[in-house]
């Protein structure tokens, strides 16, 4: 692994502390609010999310299918 990963969604609010930092592999996802305090060492391979992607992802799926069809599959 190589670099972390920050993803911020549109209208989002991220916030880092100085003196913190993102080990390698570590990634952040905000989708409305994270606050990373001071003096913060995020771990190698952590992962900070504000917002649960998997139901996110179902539902977009979901509206997909439905656009196609009027029902879902």
């Amino acid at each position: 692994m190589r670099g972390a990963s920050v993803t911020v969604g549109y209208d989002a609010h991220l916030a880092i502390g100085a003196g913190s930092f993102l080990n390698d592999g570590a990634s952040v996802v905000c989708e409305e609010r994270v606050e990373i305090g001071r003096d913060c060492a995020i771990s190698w391979g952590a992962r900070v999310l504000d917002t649960d992607v998997h139901q996110a992802r179902a539902a977009r799926r979901v509206r997909a299918s439905q656009a196609g069809t009027g029902r879902a599959r």
